[in-house]
């Protein structure tokens, strides 16, 4: 059986829209191939695609130069995708890769074992990164609480990290169940404390009057925005910080406003490529 590949550039404000344009035409999957000259993907389909209506679905989607058009041949995707998959450095000493990928341990290193199904969170991505960079520095401004919670925890890593800093207890709420599998997998391969959870709900399954230091969102805007007013209500009133991440540097000044309403201050950012994430306190020390 043969499959239609296609690979383009994407613009990373139209990552989302040339994806779901692509699903609609019947995407089988697509992978991320290279940043050097921007975001480039490569997508999927069967053979029988039409090839005119996906050029033309992706000049419509405002794709960055052209468009490769190929078909290839059916192999083991599946061991080629196992074979393509490595460990990356979710913070200075600490990495990420499944139980069968090893990554090359230094002395004093960590391993997160996560593997990569459903859930998000492999440390491959730049918003995962940031995230585990805001909680490390979220550490040195929290008071006597070092409860964590994270609202969307997708695959679990950074409860998983947060507990390697000292933080406990630990949370994770995802509310997609098909990260049910991951999450369970994730929490029996990482040798934790008792003290991280994962479950799959909201933020409502959380007991109202239970506070955290620290509040952790890898999110894109439109899920998190309408969120952060009721997580500041559950922040630690004494060194409370809220850690929002998965936002592009250019939504940074919308970022901000909607904190700010919500009575959040940026203490500190931090950005790679084009993903940004802010690390945000309590303004005037009360929710």
């Amino acid at each position: 059986m043969a499959y239609l590949s296609a690979e383009f550039a994407v613009p990373p404000d139209r990552t989302e829209s040339v994806l779901v344009a692509l699903t609609g035409l019947g995407m089988l999957g697509s992978e991320e191939v290279s940043r050097d000259n921007g975001v480039r993907f490569r997508a999927y389909f069967a053979g029988s695609a039409d090839r005119r209506a996906v050029a033309a679905a992706l000049d419509a989607a405002g794709v960055g130069g052209p468009v490769s058009l190929v078909t290839v041949e059916e192999r083991d995707w599946n061991a080629a995708w196992r074979a393509s998959i490595q460990p990356v450095e979710l913070a200075p000493g600490t990495w990420v890769s499944p139980s069968w990928r090893p990554p090359p341990l230094a002395p004093g290193q960590q391993w997160i074992r996560i593997e990569p199904r459903m859930a998000f969170g492999t440390g491959h991505h730049e918003s995962t990164r940031l995230a585990a960079r805001g909680i490390r520095a979220a550490a040195g401004l929290l008071g006597s609480c070092r409860s964590l919670l994270d609202v969307g925890a997708g695959s679990g890593v950074l409860c998983f990290y947060g507990a390697l800093l000292g933080f406990g207890p630990c949370l994770g709420v995802e509310i997609d169940p098909c990260c049910r599998e991951s999450l369970s997998a994730n929490l029996r391969d990482n040798p934790v404390p008792e003290g991280v959870r994962l479950v799959v709900g909201d933020v409502a399954c959380v007991r109202p009057r239970v506070r955290f230091g620290v509040i952790a969102m890898n999110m894109i805007y439109p899920e998190a925005a309408p969120l952060l007013s009721g997580l500041t209500q559950r922040l630690e009133k004494q060194g409370g910080a809220g850690l929002w991440s998965g936002l592009l540097t250019e939504g940074r000044q919308e970022a901000c406003e909607a904190a700010k309403r919500a009575r959040l201050t940026l203490a500190q950012e931090f950005a790679e490529n084009e993903w940004w994430a802010g690390l945000f306190s309590l303004s005037g020390g009360d929710a």
